[in-house]
């Protein structure tokens, strides 16, 4: 029996935004990318026997990547995930239901393309 039968739909954010930048001159085989992602409050489970929703609450994430060429199709790659370390949350009401940090993720990879 659900709380409240007249909601959003689980899952749907009321906005969502997703920005992506790139700066990759040829005369230097680099790229530099910014990507920004921002999500508002959204229903993660719906309510039932009288409890409230799950709401995870809105967030917003910021990813960085480098990659520079060095020679012959051998590139070197930098990743930066989750730049802002920014923690989600999703509460029953007033009360934390769950909280995760997911941190800062960093990394390095050499590639080879032929």
């Amino acid at each position: 029996m659900l709380t409240n039968p007249v909601r959003p739909l689980t899952g749907q954010p009321e906005n969502l935004v997703n920005l992506g930048l790139e700066w990759a001159p040829d005369s230097y085989d680099t790229t530099l990318r910014v990507l920004y992602s921002m999500v508002d409050d959204k229903i993660h489970l719906g309510g039932v026997f009288g409890l409230p929703d799950v709401i995870e609450e809105a967030r917003s994430s910021v990813d960085l990547v480098w990659r520079q060429g060095i020679v012959g199709g051998l590139d070197l790659k930098l990743a930066v995930v989750n730049a802002l370390d920014e923690e989600r949350n999703w509460r029953q009401g007033k009360e934390t239901f769950r909280l995760y940090d997911p941190g800062i993720g960093i990394s390095v990879g050499l590639g080879y393309s032929f």
